[in-house]
């Protein structure tokens, strides 16, 4: 379906897992609904073009690297690649920003740098902000 493909070509942003809050508000818009996003990701899935890892609350998404890699390629053919970039970039940052707040709070003890590292590669967070036009990636801090 037209909302599946649009959606994998999407979700090529990511360079790893992902959550389904991620999916929706990465790959939403440009006429694909938020509420669309669930019932075309698990069409994806039941195509085994998206894998799952655990269930409910705790699952998180990964397309095969070849898989990726042709829908990359597919997106960067359209003109939402842009789009989505910036979405993913602008989610990371607000991630970031929260689980700085939430690791303030009195009684908290987290190291913040391994809680982001575990959750997604350095190079999603490098192909998220490296593809950025006119922010060299050197310039790109995230303060705390």
């Amino acid at each position: 379906s037209e909302p599946e493909r649009s959606l994998l070509q999407r979700l090529s942003v990511f360079a790893g897992s992902w959550t389904l809050e991620a999916a929706e508000m990465i790959c939403s818009g440009g006429g694909l609904e938020r509420t669309e996003v669930l019932e075309a990701l698990a069409g994806l899935v039941d195509k085994s073009l998206v894998l799952v890892e655990g269930q409910e609350l705790q699952a998180r998404y990964l397309l095969l690297e070849t898989v990726r890699q042709y829908a990359l390629e597919r997106l960067r053919q359209s003109s939402t690649e842009g789009a989505a970039r910036a979405r993913l970039a602008d989610y990371y940052v607000a991630f970031a920003e929260q689980a700085a707040a939430w690791a303030a709070l009195p009684g908290v003890e987290c190291d913040i740098i391994a809680d982001v590292a575990q959750i997604e590669k350095a190079r999603v967070l490098e192909e998220a902000f490296g593809f950025l036009p006119g922010v060299p990636s050197q310039d790109l801090v995230l303060k705390t």
